[in-house]
């Protein structure tokens, strides 16, 4: 079955993949959609403004009901400015998470590179793949983006977001070698 390397266009419509071309030994690696950087600005807000007003409700709550002591104060402040400067970093955050997450896939397994500061590459044989999934929430729905999941007997490893069409070329694929690789065996 032929390589070929899914290139995805971001929103300037210049070319996200990493590498143009394979040297000897070396593979193709592709990038994410630039919109999954919004999906991910999203969730971070969602999760960070959810976590302020959450603190307001409990200190509201607790001054009602007369639970209020000398160390709900600072405790509600700390947690607020916590998830407040964890929100105003999640620009920088994302810029560089999305530089560095990226996936290949070869002939004989999936490689995924994540990680900015801590990086990880996971290679998943295709002979080791169980099943493969799609997963798309209501962000991930509304910039016509699709996860795909990687099952295998230990763990399950998931390339972030793809355009909707790309994830079901992947997955068509990745289940044809995998198909191939389980009849090989």
């Amino acid at each position: 079955m032929h390589d070929a390397m899914h290139t995805v266009a971001g929103d300037d419509s210049t070319d996200t993949t990493m590498e143009s071309a394979p040297s000897e030994g070396e593979r193709p690696w592709t990038s994410l959609p630039a919109s999954v950087k919004r999906v991910w600005l999203l969730r971070s807000a969602i999760r960070d403004c959810s976590g302020v007003l959450g603190c307001g409700i409990v200190a509201l709550i607790s001054h009602l009901a007369g639970w209020w002591t000398s160390w709900h104060g600072p405790v509600l402040m700390v947690a607020a400015v916590m998830l407040t400067a964890d929100l105003a970093t999640q620009p920088l955050r994302i810029r560089y998470a999305y530089a560095f997450n990226r996936y290949s896939i070869g002939s004989h397994d999936v490689m995924l590179h994540k990680g900015w500061l801590l990086r990880t590459t996971t290679t998943i044989p295709y002979n080791r793949i169980q099943h493969v999934t799609t997963k798309q929430g209501p962000l991930l729905r509304s910039f016509s983006l699709t996860a795909v999941e990687l099952h295998t007997a230990v763990d399950e490893h998931e390339i972030a977001a793809l355009d909707d069409d790309c994830a079901t070329s992947i997955v068509n694929q990745i289940s044809m070698r995998v198909l191939t690789s389980k009849d090989d065996v």
